[in-house]
């Protein structure tokens, strides 16, 4: 068991609805809309937070001039109460993100990535790793993923709601 993360790709209604209290983020997902829509999720499972280091180091509270910061933890607006949050990424956000991420590449991460570092610093699910070739590659395929998410949120002038739990 673990604290996974999940992005859904929500209209300006249901976050209408989510900003004034009248659906609570759990309902979210359970809306026909999004349910019966397996598009509209992404689960990045445990590499949230694995993600959100090797994007933007450990200089979490500097990150914020970093788009790249915005793809997991950063930005967005808080939402949900204290049984569960979330963050809404805005459709300014998503187009940011996909600018930003279009420059990543396997090699980019490779760079300037250290396993060592991210031990150190307690990233979540860090111990599960032996090897930096091994979590470069499945960092570099979850990215990939959330980049085609992104995109596709981007295209259909959705916003997108990021829950970890």
């Amino acid at each position: 068991m673990g604290v996974c993360g999940f992005y859904t790709r929500i209209d300006k209604e249901i976050v209408d609805q989510l900003q004034n209290g009248e659906i609570h983020v759990f309902e979210v997902f359970n809306l026909p809309e999004v349910d019966g829509e397996s598009d509209c999720l992404l689960y990045i499972y445990k590499y949230w937070h694995v993600i959100d280091f090797i994007l933007v180091g450990d200089a979490r509270e500097n990150a914020t001039d970093n788009p790249l910061s915005k793809v997991v933890l950063g930005g967005g607006i808080p939402v949900g109460d204290e049984h569960a949050s979330a963050l809404l990424k805005t459709p300014e956000e998503i187009s940011e993100v996909n600018q930003a991420l279009a420059t990543v590449s396997e090699k980019s991460i490779r760079e300037g990535f250290s396993l060592a570092e991210m031990k150190k610093h307690g990233i979540y699910l860090a111990d599960a790793y032996n090897n930096e070739d091994e979590v470069v590659k499945d960092v570099y395929g979850a990215l990939e993923l959330i980049s085609r998410f992104f995109k596709d949120a981007e295209q259909n002038r959705q916003w997108i709601l990021l829950s970890i739990d």
